[in-house]
């Protein structure tokens, strides 16, 4: 691999994954709920997952961060539908 070719997706950690999906997250319904889904379908690692976003929005302009918030409010919505783990998680890095 040259340097500073990018890494190929399937190469990627699941966080450095995340973070890239997350640069990508736009203010759209589809993209929220895209990421969101994603994240529900990768619950056993919601722990890290959290601590990701909770870096990635400490980092974030004002304007990102609504949009980081959007995705939360999604995610603990389909945590409360579906029993994942992200509700607990979330709520340790918002208070």
């Amino acid at each position: 691999r040259a340097r500073g070719s990018p890494v190929p997706f399937w190469a990627m950690s699941l966080e450095q994954s995340f973070v890239k999906k997350l640069g990508e997250l736009n203010a759209s319904s589809l993209s929220i709920q895209t990421l969101s889904n994603w994240m529900s379908f990768n619950q056993s690692s919601s722990e890290v997952l959290s601590k990701t976003w909770s870096s990635e929005i400490q980092k974030a302009k004002p304007d990102r961060k609504i949009t980081l918030l959007y995705l939360a409010n999604d995610v603990i919505q389909q945590s409360r539908k579906k029993g994942n783990k992200y509700k607990e998680q979330i709520g340790k890095h918002l208070l």
